[in-house]
This record gives C-alpha cells, structure tokens and sequence, in this order.
C-alpha cells in the first residue's frame, strides 16, 4: 500500500475517533476541507510540515499516521447494554462488525 493512502486512511479514522468533521480538522490546521479530503483520499502529496501539523492537530505520534492499521476495535458505553464495533482495514476499509450484548 502507498504511504499517503495508509496516512490518508489514519487521517480518516483518527478524526472519526475525535468526532472531528473535515471542517473542524482544516481549521485546526489552517486549511480548508477541500485539503483535508485530498489527504483523506490520498489523491495530494502532503509534506513533513504537514504531517507534523496533523499530528499536533489529531494529538498523535508521527508513526500513527505512517503505520497501516489492521483493525480499530471501539466500544460504546451504554447503561445497559454495549456495542463492539469492529473495523476491518487492508487496503480500504472492507467490513464493520457491530456486536450487541446486555450486561448481567
């Protein structure tokens, strides 16, 4: 897989996690979301500046971006009951499993 498609994916999962829209990341980095969905997208080169400026912007070590990401486990806590979601990644995101239990 190409650097800048692991980096634009990591990007993408990284600002969901933060509940960031691409709209409140370009601002963090002083950039409009049209930037942020050619980072996203992987269809921009973006430099070092730019990757230590995401980083600071997404609170992450550079590697973070850098490194392909097999799976990102997420729990949602509910007070009764909890949802797993599981995302599946390799080479695009191929499948989201949501599991549902009731707490005993």
């Amino acid at each position: 897989m190409k650097l800048r498609k692991t980096i634009g994916q990591n990007v993408l999962l990284l600002r969901k996690e933060r509940d960031y829209s691409q709209e409140e990341l370009a601002k963090l980095l002083k950039a409009n979301k049209q930037t942020i969905w050619r980072i996203e997208s992987a269809s921009t080169n973006i430099g070092v500046d730019t990757i230590e400026d995401l980083c600071k912007a997404l609170k992450v070590e550079a590697h973070d971006l850098v490194t392909p990401r097999k799976a990102l486990p997420l729990v949602i806590d509910h007070s009764e009951s909890f949802e797993i979601a599981m995302v599946m990644i390799n080479d695009g995101i191929k499948m989201l499993r949501l599991y549902r239990s009731k707490l005993k």
